[in-house]
């Protein structure tokens, strides 16, 4: 039986969101629903534009029944116990 491989991890040194890394993270402890929304929708438009957004996916949907949280590959997702990542449903 081989053992199972890690997801590859992208190499960032071509990717648009290269020291943008907080527009992408899980809301902060104290930081409101309506700033969260602004900085996903922020962090959505750079990966719109990024070379490497495929090998991105890629990524995120090679993650075994991890919690996947904030914004990747262009999708923003929501805390899940699943083993597939579920994007957020948007929401005003």
């Amino acid at each position: 039986m081989t053992e199972p491989t890690s997801p590859r991890i992208p190499d960032p040194s071509r990717a648009a969101c290269v020291g943008q890394w907080q527009l992408f993270d899980p809301p902060g402890e104290d930081e409101l629903r309506k700033h969260v929304q602004e900085r996903w929708n922020r962090a959505v438009a750079v990966c719109a534009g990024c070379p490497v957004i495929d090998q991105c996916r890629e990524y995120v949907d090679e993650l075994p029944g991890r919690l996947v949280y904030g914004v990747f590959a262009g999708t923003r997702y929501g805390h899940t116990t699943n083993k597939a990542p579920r994007p957020l449903e948007a929401s005003a």
